[in-house]
């Protein structure tokens, strides 16, 4: 996984919980990284689900949960590396039908080696989006997270469900998007 990922992991909880409890859940890991990210390097998925595991017994607070509450917070930073030509997109249905054709296309331009989900999108009739998800990791939890965070980039409030998952049963994930809008 990209060390960026790490580095916005270890930010949110020195940013929330402080330094000591990083560091505390550091020594717990035992990482073969010994807990020095870069944003460019690649590490093991397993250090990732291995921090995230005793975070969650650390905190207290359930692995989906906490999953998600990291997507919304990394999605600026990843936002913050966009292709300039999504400067002009103004809302959160317009920018998820670019994550893969674009945002995807670009991360693999710069890094080869990097391993990412699959997003399909449908428009739907009512102004909403089908996203289907698609990862060997099957951090379904994590898109979620994502997709609050670019809602409140563009500060629309979302409404999100999650008809198939892979934690029930699906072969996939697939989101329904819709933006609330005030009547």
């Amino acid at each position: 996984m990209q060390g960026m990922v790490f580095t916005a992991l270890s930010d949110m909880v020195i940013e929330k919980f402080g330094m000591s409890r990083w560091n505390s859940i550091l020594q717990q890991a035992q990482l073969s990284s010994d807990g020095v990210f870069t944003s460019a390097q690649q590490y093991p998925d397993a250090e990732l689900l291995q921090l995230v595991s005793i975070i969650s017994d650390e905190l207290e607070i359930p692995v989906p949960v906490l999953v998600k509450a990291f997507g919304v917070y990394l999605f600026p930073a990843l936002y913050a590396r966009r292709p300039k030509q999504l400067d002009q997109v103004k809302g959160v249905i317009e920018f998820l039908t670019f994550v893969e054709d674009t945002v995807h296309y670009e991360v693999k331009r710069l890094y080869p080696d990097t391993y990412l989900p699959t997003f399909e999108h449908e428009l739907l009739p009512d102004g909403g989006l089908k996203l289907i998800y698609r990862s060997k990791r099957q951090m379904c939890a994590l898109a979620e997270g994502l997709i609050e965070g670019a809602a409140a980039q563009f500060k629309e409030e979302v409404h999100i469900e999650q008809p198939v998952c892979v934690h029930k049963g699906g072969e996939h994930c697939e989101f329904l998007v819709r933006v609330n809008t005030k009547q």
